[in-house]
C-alpha cells in the first residue's frame, strides 16, 4: 500500500490526507511512537486541568487515550474531513473538529496546552542539496510558519506547546528559532522508549531515528533576560542548560550523529543502503551515501 506523498507539499494537501486515511481505514498511524511509550513525558506536562489542543490528530491514539487517563478538556483537530468522521464514530465521547493548523478559528489564548506529533515536521519544507541543511529561511506565509504563528496565538500565558519530532536540521532550526525569538522557555527531551518500542516492530527493516519532545513554555521575559534553554539527560532526570540557541542546536545534532551511526553499524552492517536512505541522511546534515553501497 503506497502512502509516501510524491512531494513534500503534498503534506499540505486535504486531498493527500483524505485518501490516506481511506487506505488506511480504522488501523491507526502513530508518528513516532505510541501512547504508553509518550506517557510519562506527556502526563508530566499536560494535566487533568489544562484545557488542550491536539493538532494533526490524525487518527492516533493519543488524545483518546489522555482522554481516558483523565484529561478530557481536549479539542482533536485535523485538516481531513475522513479520519475526523472516522474518530468521531470510534470515540464519540471525545471532541474532534475539522480545522487547519495553519489557520485556527479558536480565540487567542484558548489553550494551555498544545500537542503536535510530527505535524510541523511533515510541513516544514525540507532543504535542497543546493541549500543549506540547517537553513530555516521559508517564504511568507508558508504553512509551517503561519502554523507556528497560531500556535503561539492560542496558547495563554505559562501554557506549553508539546512537540514530538525528527527535529532534522532544518526543522530544529526553524522551530526553536521561532519561540526562541518570542521568549519561550525551552526544555528538549530524547524519547527512547518511542525509539526502543518502533524497532522492536520494526518488521519492514525500516531505518529508526532519534526521536524528541520539545516541551515550549510561554513566559512573558523581563527586558533584556533570554530564555531558558534545557535539554534532559539520557540517562537521568537531570538537565543541560544553554547559553544561546546554536549551542542547543549543536547538542541535538551530536544526540542524532551519535544515534545515527550506532544503528547504523547495527542495522546495516555489510548490507545495501536501503532505498531513500541517503537522502534522509542528508536531510540530518551527514554525508549521504550512495544508494546500493555498502556500509562499512
Amino acid at each position: 500500500m503506497d502512502l509516501l506523498p510524491k512531494t513534500s507539499e503534498e503534506f499540505t494537501k486535504e486531498e493527500y490526507w483524505n485518501e490516506f486515511f481511506r487506505k488506511r481505514k480504522e488501523v491507526p498511524f502513530e508518528w513516532y511512537g505510541e501512547y504508553l511509550e509518550l506517557a510519562e513525558l506527556l502526563h508530566k506536562y499536560i494535566t487533568v486541568k489544562d484545557k488542550l489542543l491536539v493538532v494533526g490528530c490524525g487518527n492516533s491514539k493519543l488524545g483518546p487515550e489522555l482522554f481516558r487517563f483523565g484529561i478530557t478538556n481536549q479539542t482533536n483537530i485535523d485538516i481531513s474531513p475522513v479520519v475526523i468522521n472516522q474518530m468521531k464514530q470510534s470515540y464519540p465521547d471525545v471532541e474532534f473538529r475539522i480545522a487547519d493548523v495553519c489557520n485556527l478559528e479558536f480565540e487567542d489564548s484558548t489553550f494551555s496546552a498544545v500537542l503536535d506529533k510530527g505535524t510541523f515536521d511533515a510541513l516544514c519544507p525540507a532543504p535542497t542539496k543546493s541549500s543549506n541543511s540547517t537553513d530555516s529561511s521559508v517564504e511568507e506565509g508558508h504553512s509551517s510558519d503561519l502554523m507556528l504563528r497560531e500556535i503561539s496565538r492560542v496558547v495563554g500565558s505559562r501554557g506549553r506547546l508539546l512537540c514530538v519530532s525528527l527535529l532534522q536540521p532544518h526543522v530544529a532550526s526553524r522551530l526553536l528559532s521561532h519561540f526562541y525569538s518570542l521568549g519561550w522557555m525551552i526544555r528538549v527531551h530524547r524519547c527512547l522508549d518511542a525509539e526502543t518500542k518502533t524497532e522492536e516492530r520494526n518488521t519492514e527493516n525500516t531505518f529508526v531515528f532519534p526521536v524528541f519532545m520539545i516541551v515550549f513554555t510561554k513566559i512573558s521575559l523581563p527586558g533584556g533576560m533570554k530564555p531558558l534553554l534545557e535539554a534532559s539527560s539520557m540517562t537521568n532526570n537531570k538537565f543541560t542548560r544553554f547559553d544561546n540557541l546554536d549551542e542547543l542546536l549543536l547538542y541535538i545534532k551530536e544526540q542524532q550523529n551519535f544515534a545515527i551511526r550506532n544503528r547504523m553499524v547495527i542495522w546495516f552492517h555489510r548490507r545495501p543502503c536501503p532505498a531513500g536512505l541517503s537522502s534522509w541522511i542528508y536531510s540530518f546534515g551527514g554525508s549521504a551515501f550512495n544508494e546500493g553501497s555498502e556500509i562499512p
